[in-house]
């Protein structure tokens, strides 16, 4: 048992009132995190009585990434923080994982060195942040490939060169151009021409790592951004797209030789802070160009071509 005072009991009283009835879930805890009070909506929403969870810590089966800025959250309001409001995922026995919006409000204390409590009033926003992740990535998305757009790319590339000096780490771009894509159109058709694109952005989304963004640049010009990466390991990846796009042997009669589909493609990178991402798209549009100008059906380095230059001949 709490031992708590008169005025806090009172408060405890209106509380429970409002809780009762109230369809969201209403907590009050101590200044260690630890639940003296919990309403009946938390078998609804958390899925485990209220009585169970008397006497529980609130962090408790929050989603690891989150625990941290709810515990802070929580600190900042025994340190006299009026309130707080934290966004938090949280695993229900079920292991379904909810997204919980929660204001915490700091009581107040009528006694000198009277411990700290605080009352949280909690919300399920699944459903919510679910349609708000579906219209992010709308927003953020090319319609026809489903790859990311070029907004979303520049908001990323600018994001990622703003890294601070002393956590630098290398950042590449591959920019990617499907070899004469006009006459594939006036040969194929339109239609065929948007199954090529999207068979191209299947394969680029196949090949890049988790943290890269694949995205459609312009027209049939595709691009990879790849944090963390440098020139040597961006070739690498540039030339598995290649290969990649080669078993396929989608047919393009005007593409000689190799009467099939095929991709230049230009690699830069920023090694250093201060480039910026005119610099970084410059040098990466240059070495494109140096690939069709080579004969196209190749990966060509900014940093150091023409001494290497990669083509695909099957």
């Amino acid at each position: 048992m709490y031992a708590i005072n008169a005025p806090a009991r009172v408060a405890d009283q209106r509380i429970r009132l409002l809780a009762e009835s109230s369809s969201d879930l209403i907590q009050r805890f101590n200044e260690h995190g630890i639940r003296e009070y919990v309403s009946p909506s938390s078998l609804k929403i958390l899925g485990v009585p209220a009585d169970k969870l008397i006497g529980t810590s609130v962090f408790t089966d929050l989603h690891p990434e989150d625990a941290a800025g709810a515990i802070a959250a929580a600190t900042r309001l025994k340190e006299g923080s009026p309130q707080e409001t934290v966004l938090t995922r949280h695993v229900k026995p079920t292991g379904e994982e909810i997204w919980l919006d929660t204001a915490m409000s700091r009581l107040p204390t009528t006694m000198h060195g009277e411990t700290p409590r605080a009352v949280a009033v909690t919300r399920d926003v699944t459903s919510q942040k679910k349609r708000q992740d579906e219209l992010d990535v709308l927003a953020h998305s090319d319609g026809l490939t489903g790859l990311a757009n070029r907004r979303y790319f520049d908001l990323r590339l600018d994001a990622l060169l703003r890294q601070k000096d002393e956590e630098w780490k290398p950042v590449s771009l591959i920019l990617i151009d499907a070899d004469h894509f006009k006459q594939f159109n006036d040969t194929y058709g339109h239609a065929a021409g948007d199954r090529c694109l999207m068979e191209l952005a299947e394969i680029l989304h196949n090949v890049v790592r988790q943290d890269d963004v694949a995205a459609r640049y312009g027209g049939e010009e595709l691009a990879a951004l790849l944090p963390n990466t440098d020139g040597k390991a961006a070739e690498a990846i540039a030339l598995r797209i290649q290969e990649k796009l080669a078993l396929r042997r989608r047919p393009h009669a005007g593409n000689p030789p190799w009467e099939r589909v095929t991709l230049s493609m230009g690699v830069s990178t920023a090694d250093a802070p201060g480039g910026g991402q005119e610099a970084l798209i410059r040098m990466a549009h240059r070495a494109l160009y140096k690939a069709k100008s080579l004969g196209r059906n190749r990966v060509v380095n900014a940093q150091d071509f023409p001494s290497h230059v990669h083509s695909v001949s099957r």
